[in-house]
């Protein structure tokens, strides 16, 4: 089972807010924390539409089980938006590290055959 605090804690490493204690430091990231349920709901709907899945609700808590089964990129999404506005170039190679996680993802799943529709009618001019 993996959670939405799984990937804050992820998150929170990457954009190094532990204390040497190992626990995080809250002073620091309870901005982090109040965005962080927003966020998660945007990459889990990314994610869902890319395997083209409906996700029911939002994520409301952070205990809260992630739908989708990448539990690669949404650490690396939520430390690119998290620091979109302190750190923009960390935050810009936490999306690349999150759009590159997201391809190798989406590329290993298989391939589903569907049936093509021609959605176009041709004229040869003979009406």
């Amino acid at each position: 089972m993996y959670t939405a605090q799984n990937i804050y804690d992820l998150a929170i490493d990457l954009i190094d807010e532990r204390l040497a204690s190992g626990a995080i430091n809250a002073t620091n990231t309870t901005i982090y924390k109040a965005r962080t349920l927003g966020l998660l709901t945007s990459w889990q709907n990314e994610i869902a539409t890319c395997l083209n899945i409906t996700i029911p609700d939002p994520i409301t808590d952070l205990t809260q089980v992630i739908i989708v089964g990448d539990r690669i990129s949404g650490q690396y999404y939520l430390a690119s938006q998290l620091l979109l506005v302190e750190d923009s170039d960390r935050a810009s190679f936490f999306n690349d590290k999150f759009m590159e996680n997201k391809r190798l993802y989406l590329s290993r799943l298989p391939v589903k055959i569907m049936p093509l529709t021609d959605v176009y009618e041709v004229d040869d001019g003979t009406n």
